[in-house]
């Protein structure tokens, strides 16, 4: 009994982590206060680029709805005209960080503070180089300025 407890207990289980318990009181505090709100308005804010996005002529993913989205991400589809690793190459240029995939998602943004203004701000940032503006300066600008306006989290206690 003595062998298998030894074992068990350092294959399973690890030290209490009291840091954790603190970060999980915070999170959750801040999910009972502004869930709801900051929900809402990072699927308003994923809808919303979708559809500039669009409207500029990227490759925006539709979903079963045709309305792009339900959700905090931005499904471009690059598959056949570029791989999506060069387009998040692309977009690392001028600091808007996707994945592979080129998904965008609007969590992070959203969660500190960017409105339908920002979000029309990000978007022609993003059509501007995924469409070859070759000034990368002219995009950091619009980027630096989205950074700048908003230095600090929302929805948060």
């Amino acid at each position: 009994m003595a062998k298998l407890s030894s074992n068990f207990l350092h294959v399973t289980q690890d030290n209490p982590h009291p840091n954790r318990v603190a970060a999980l009181g915070v999170a959750l505090a801040e999910a009972e206060k502004w869930g709801a709100q900051y929900a809402s308005r990072v699927v308003l804010n994923s809808k919303r680029l979708a559809k500039l996005l669009f409207e500029e002529g990227l490759p925006v993913t539709p979903n079963t709805r045709g309305d792009f989205t339900q959700s905090h991400q931005v499904f471009l589809n690059y598959g056949g005209w570029e791989k999506g690793s060069d387009v998040r190459d692309k977009l690392e240029e001028v600091r808007i960080i996707v994945d592979a995939g080129v998904r965008v998602g609007l969590n992070e943004v959203t969660r500190r503070g960017y409105d339908e203004v920002d979000i029309e701000s990000l978007a022609h940032a993003i059509a501007l180089k995924l469409k070859g503006h070759e000034a990368n300066t002219d995009i950091l600008k619009i980027v630096d300025e989205l950074v700048e306006k908003h230095p600090r989290i929302h929805y948060t206690l």
